[in-house]
């Protein structure tokens, strides 16, 4: 699918559900560019499933990641993830470049198993919007709706209570 799919109508989706499919990094770059529209000190929650550290720094275009990452520092929007551990030791394998673009961001990290987030998705959950990706098929589903914004963050927490919290700044500094 080059074009988007969707369902419901954006312009009345706060009195109901929108839902958005699409395919190709680019597209999925768009979608994640939403981000940078939390004002500061709000939250994106995210979750890293196992399954992507496989595809993610294969996929992802590092100059963007490297742009949204300046981009949410300089914004103040504060990140609290959960991310398995073979997603977590990614910080290992990326270059100089990669690494300080993660630093200094405000950021909450909590490490699980891989066993225990055994998916191929990277799960972002900010206002009442919810941006499932799936980097190995370059394909990104958009939910906007309240109530599964809400049931994704109770997950998050329910998560994070099992991780094992990381002060993310200090890691990378050590490496």
């Amino acid at each position: 699918i080059d074009n988007p799919t969707s369902t419901g109508t954006p312009e009345n989706h706060s009195r109901g559900s929108f839902f958005l499919v699409v395919s190709g990094m680019m597209n999925i770059i768009k979608e994640l560019t939403k981000i940078l529209e939390l004002a500061p000190t709000e939250r994106l929650y995210s979750i890293q499933g196992a399954g992507i550290s496989k595809t993610i720094l294969k996929k992802m275009d590092m100059k963007f990641m490297s742009h949204i990452h300046n981009e949410i520092r300089h914004r103040k929007i504060i990140i609290e993830g959960v991310v398995a551990e073979s997603v977590f030791n990614l910080f290992s394998k990326m270059n100089e470049g990669q690494l300080i673009s993660h630093l200094d961001r405000m950021t909450i990290a909590y490490v699980l198993p891989d066993e225990l987030i055994k998916f191929p998705l990277d799960i972002f959950i900010f206002r009442e919007r919810v941006l499932l990706v799936d980097y190995e098929t370059e394909r990104l589903v958009r939910i906007d709706d309240g109530a599964l914004s809400q049931a994704f963050k109770s997950l998050f927490y329910i998560a994070e209570q099992y991780g094992k919290k990381v002060d993310l700044n200090d890691y990378i500094r050590g490496l």
